[in-house]
């Protein structure tokens, strides 16, 4: 991203590709449905491969005006260390995404017993299938919002908000009315979205280029290990005590990598390097 658009459009440009995929999310199944309903199944396989063959063509139109001086090539292995040590030189990343990694273990929770919740406690498939719809709307929101919203302190802006995805968790172990639990699905992947774009963002703002795709490959590492761990662990440990108390453990674990974040000077302070156009929000 950073080789297609200038350091103050990198937001934007961010939150624009997030905002296409949570569109796709959301609006996709629906037509691919309506394709299926009227034409069949064929068509539909027809036109997915066809949109490979358009995003391909997308990709080779592509012209990079700048270029990335690239030191020797070596192994994965190495180049792998060294991502690390740019990693352990940054507190703010090193801060982020031990964050990270805390708050997937715990939030696989939600996605394991959430519809457990609701189909002890309400309509079963029908509720948790609309929670999931307020999801795809939520990231959509999240799209527009970071759009507009160019917090001087990106980073502690999105991880304060982000309290909301352990106060979900509170609610369902309770749990809260329907409304009120489809409400937080929604402000959950507002969340998200701040946070994703906000950290990209980040990360292609004060990383070095060429070590940019190292830094965020293990960042990406982290949320696939963690997230399937906890999804692993969560089933057995509600039958040991009880959904509600590993939903409220869940949403504990959560609050203690993010005030642990926000806790760290350089995380929670570090700054957008185009000042100059933004507004002081947090």
């Amino acid at each position: 991203m950073p080789q297609l658009v200038s350091r103050e459009r990198l937001q934007e440009a961010n939150a624009l590709l997030g905002l296409a995929r949570s569109a796709i999310e959301v609006f996709g199944p629906v037509v691919s449905g309506i394709v299926v309903a009227t034409l069949g199944f064929g068509i539909v396989f027809a036109v997915d491969a066809m949109s490979f063959v358009a995003s391909l063509g997308c990709l080779a139109a592509m012209r990079l005006p700048r270029a990335i001086e690239r030191g020797e090539r070596r192994s994965v292995l190495a180049e792998a260390i060294d991502g690390l040590r740019v990693v352990r030189e940054r507190r703010w990343i090193t801060a982020g995404l031990v964050c990270d990694l805390v708050f997937n273990l715990a939030f696989a929770a939600y996605f394991v017993l959430g519809p457990v919740v609701y189909e002890q406690h309400f309509d079963g498939p029908r509720d948790w299938g609309l929670a999931m719809t307020a999801a795809g709307v939520g990231a959509i929101v999240g799209g527009l919002l970071v759009l507009r919203l160019r917090p001087a302190r990106p980073l502690r802006a999105a991880y304060i908000f982000s309290f909301v995805t352990p106060a979900v968790l509170l609610a369902l172990a309770v749990p809260l009315s329907l409304p009120v639990v489809v409400a937080g699905s929604l402000l959950i992947s507002i969340a998200a979205v701040l946070v994703n774009t906000y950290w990209a963002t980040m990360e292609q703002q004060h990383v070095p280029a060429a070590y940019l795709s190292r830094v965020d490959s293990l960042g990406w590492m982290i949320s696939l290990v963690a997230f399937p761990i906890g999804s692993v662990l969560a089933g057995p440990l509600s039958d040991a005590i009880g959904v509600g108390a590993t939903l409220v453990a869940a949403a504990a674990l959560m609050t203690i990598g993010l005030a642990a974040a926000l806790s760290v000077r350089d995380f929670r302070e570090l700054r957008r390097l185009d000042d100059d156009t933004t507004t002081e929000i947090l």
